[in-house]
């Protein structure tokens, strides 16, 4: 069975060809050759002055430190002989301390700039444009990953890649152009763009560009390179579409729409850094959140922000904030729910029901319907719990409750924050009345000795202030430390607004749908619902809130109810928000994060044809109506789009399309390799042996990472059963953070956003992917696939492969 597959190769795109000499050796076709080799030597040579100088000033820095630190008690007078004496020895150590920590944060900072100016001298720069604004100097720039600017020539040698100065490169061809600068737009004539392939400090490739694209064949030969376990920085080639996506700065609500392999992630992270150079007198890492689909997949993009130069960026996930947000509840992972759903066709009843109550409880018409339930809400609606614990009760529901109508204002949404403040002053009261209680009598055997010891000695000093009975005033010292202690922990939940039960609120709109009968008839008015149904749905739900652990759904609604009511995981700090793969999320996810991020402007970037279950996405037409009326007022709300897709060969993306019923994206020059091939097997066993032969192929062409793509977890366990180490593998859990082998076993929920060198797909067959419904699971598959894709079935094969775009292998054994 030998095939050829399309190797990664370490060579130079066709275009540098008359630049690069043979196999590979910097040539000196083009004229400006030798001009480019010195310039680069003398940006080199510079910034290794730079270096020298600065490990020349670090190295006093460090001497200054460790003297300082050293003779720290010698600087210091201690004179404690007065009140007046200990203060100033106080400002002494202070002001010492305020020296040694400044030394230390200079020696960081000086250590960061090295490593910064070492790792640039490697690649200094990979392009340079040539501009003349109208009626002023032309100007020559290189464009870095970073820029160096020379402090003893004072001037700019390498200019970030995110100066506005830096979009000509990316979005404007030779000829007349213009860039937005912070006072206008200028206007003027582009004479150059030229590009560079630079490797340890020597010029390997140059190539003169006069189109708007960034070089399409240094694109192509990035693309051909081996995946990684890490997505990796490149700015090189943005593209004129992802630059103009990448540079806004003007949007309220902005929603990127592209297709799997156009760069979306990749142009959110560079968004995120653009943001961070473009605004940064006033914005800082602590103000900018990414939103990831899973643990993994944050570690995965973990390393491009450093790579830009941007550190400490916030990342977490959806579930993460619901399970802050709703504390010790039980929860369905977004996984879980996914996987159970995938793992039933669609005849099973009881999986065909939750996906339709999902999809009409992921509707805009279901936001509306949770903002208004929300804003109905008074004392008499809400659910309290009892703030206590197993030996008191300090307040029963019903008294928050009587609480809760002193402070209830009609259509005021801060009344439950008033509640828990007064419910804190309260706790002072409620602590007094403690203190002789049954159950404190019994606490009082339990006082730590040493803490028993401090009061005996500090009432002891106090002996004459005392009333005559020191045995009982002694007594009720350790039975308030006993009361202040439980009152403190009380106080803590209070302020967590665990007081407030959001789950059985929440449950309380279907389990007594009467008592909401309004926003119930506005829902089925909007979405045409039949009566009985709803009812049934309503049944439903409120039957499964009586359970652990939470459906997803639920979750999210219950967290939604509780930071609407309480402002629970609400930060107000955070000023943009960018959601990556998000498809995934309905107008009720959507509704909770702008509650939760009030400041906040946002970016959402996905794709549907990755929507893996049949439920309404913030992508499409009412959803966008709806988010533009839920964001009114605070921005304005744009759509942009990502058509090409640059990641998988034209064989694979041809496929893809075919699979998913579609045109296959334009605007790519596509790279060219083998098709994808149909292994059909007539059993696991058979499947076993073929998928570890062609993976010591895979691996023998140089790939590297080859993922063994199943539609769930229990499929990657019959995998793992029969494979039985044929070969050697990283199996890819739902808790997994990264990923470290060649090849990978994993499930289909975790390997969304991720790129492998080559695919393999566990039995295709029609009993596995015979919906209709898996034609955007099987394509969200395929183009995970940069080079090589092949597909196995165990019998008949899934009906939604068309067999002319692939080529097909029977085997009989």
């Amino acid at each position: 069975m030998s095939r050829q597959e399309d190797a990664p190769k370490d060579r130079f795109p066709a275009a540098f060809a008359a630049t690069a000499g043979d196999g590979g050796a910097a040539g000196t076709g083009h004229p400006a050759w030798e001009e480019e080799t010195k310039h680069l030597a003398f940006v080199v040579g510079r910034i290794q002055r730079h270096i020298e100088r600065l490990s020349a000033a670090s190295g006093g820095i460090k001497s200054a430190h460790e003297r300082v630190a050293e003779d720290f008690w010698e600087d210091i007078s201690l004179d404690v002989s007065t009140p007046d004496d200990l203060l100033e020895s106080y400002a002494d150590i202070a002001q010492q301390a305020a020296i040694v920590e400044e030394l230390r944060a200079r020696l960081g900072a000086s250590a960061a700039d090295l490593e910064r100016l070492v790792q640039m001298m490697q690649k200094p720069y990979f392009a340079r444009i040539d501009f003349a604004p109208d009626g002023g100097e032309p100007v020559t720039v290189y464009l870095g990953l970073r820029a160096f600017y020379d402090e003893e020539l004072e001037a700019d040698l390498v200019v970030d890649w995110r100066a506005p100065i830096a979009s000509l490169y990316y979005e404007a061809a030779v000829g007349p152009a213009a860039y937005r600068a912070p006072d206008g737009p200028v206007r003027g004539h582009l004479g150059l763009k030229r590009q560079f392939i630079i490797r340890q400090r020597a010029l390997k490739a140059m190539v003169d560009l006069t189109g708007v694209a960034a070089g399409d064949e240094l694109l192509a030969d990035i693309l051909a390179r081996p995946a990684a376990p890490h997505l990796r920085a490149v700015v090189e080639t943005i593209q004129k579409e992802q630059s103009a996506v990448i540079r806004r700065d003007d949007y309220g609500v902005l929603l990127v729409e592209g297709a799997a392999g156009s760069g979306k992630t990749s142009v959110a992270l560079m968004h995120v850094a653009y943001l961070l150079h473009h605004f940064r007198s006033t914005l800082s890492s602590e103000h900018i959140l990414i939103l990831s689909p899973n643990a993994l997949f944050t570690e995965y993009i973990g390393l491009v922000l450093p790579e830009l130069g941007e550190t400490n960026v916030r990342r977490t996930t959806l579930f993460e904030r619901i399970e802050a947000v709703l504390g010790g509840e039980a929860i369905e992972a977004p996984f879980e729910k996914l996987e159970y759903l995938l793992e039933g066709g669609t005849d099973d009843p009881r999986r065909a029901l939750r996906r339709r109550i999902d999809a009409e409880l992921s509707s805009p018409a279901y936001a509306r319907l949770l903002s208004a339930f929300v804003r109905s809400l008074g004392p008499d609606d809400l659910v309290f719990r009892p703030i206590g614990d197993e030996e008191a009760t300090w307040f029963s529901g019903e008294m928050i409750r009587r609480l809760a109508r002193r402070v209830y204002g009609s259509g005021d949404p801060a009344w439950v924050r008033r509640l828990g403040a007064l419910l804190e002053r309260a706790l002072a009261r409620r602590a007094e009345a403690m203190l002789m209680a049954t159950w404190v009598d019994f606490a009082l055997d339990a006082v730590p000795a040493a803490v028993a010891r401090r009061i005996h000695e500090r009432l002891l000093r106090r002996a004459d202030e005392l009333p005559s009975d020191f045995d009982q005033t002694y007594e009720r010292a350790l039975r308030r430390w006993i009361v202040r202690r439980r009152a403190e922990a009380h106080r803590e939940a209070i302020r967590a607004f665990g007081f407030v039960d959001a789950v059985a609120t929440y449950r309380r709109l279907f389990a007594e749908p009467e008592r909401y009968a309004e926003l119930w008839r506005a829902f089925q008015a909007e979405t045409g619902l039949d009566g009985a149904f709803l009812q049934s749905l309503q049944a439903h739900v409120a039957d499964r809130l009586t359970r652990r652990p939470l459906a997803f759904e639920d979750a999210v609604a219950a967290a939604y109810v509780k930071t609407a009511l309480t402002g629970a995981g609400e930060d107000s700090a955070v000023r943009f928000v960018v959601v990556d793969e998000a498809q995934d999320y309905a107008p009720p996810e959507v509704l909770w994060l702008l509650t939760l991020f009030p400041k906040a402007r946002w970016m959402f970037l996905g794709d549907r044809a990755q929507a893996l279950l049949p439920r309404p996405t913030v992508f499409d037409p009412a959803s966008v109506d709806w988010l533009g009326a839920a964001y009114a007022g605070r921005g304005p709300l744009d759509m942009k789009t990502l058509p090409a897709s640059y990641r998988s060969t034209a064989e694979i993306q041809a496929l893809a399309a075919a699979v998913l019923g579609v045109p296959v994206p334009e605007g790519a020059e596509l790279r060219h390799g083998p098709p994808p091939r149909l292994v059909v097997v007539p059993d696991h066993a058979a499947l076993a042996r073929a998928l570890a032969e062609d993976i010591a192929r895979l691996l023998q062409a140089g790939h590297g990472m080859i993922a063994v793509l199943c539609r769930t977890e229990r499929e990657c366990e019959t995998a793992e059963a029969y494979l039985d180490r044929r070969v050697p593998y990283q199996r890819v859990y739902a808790g997994t953070r990264e990923l470290r082998g060649k090849v990978l076993l994993m499930p289909a929920a975790l390997a969304k956003g991720i790129e492998f060198d080559a695919v393999l797909l566990f039995d295709v067959s029609s009993r596995r992917y015979g919906e209709p419904e898996d034609r955007k699971l099987l394509y969200t598959l395929l183009m995970r696939a940069k080079h090589a894709a092949v597909l196995y079935a165990v019998g008949a094969p899934s009906p939604l492969i068309p067999v002319d775009r692939v080529s097909v292998v029977v085997s009989e054994r």
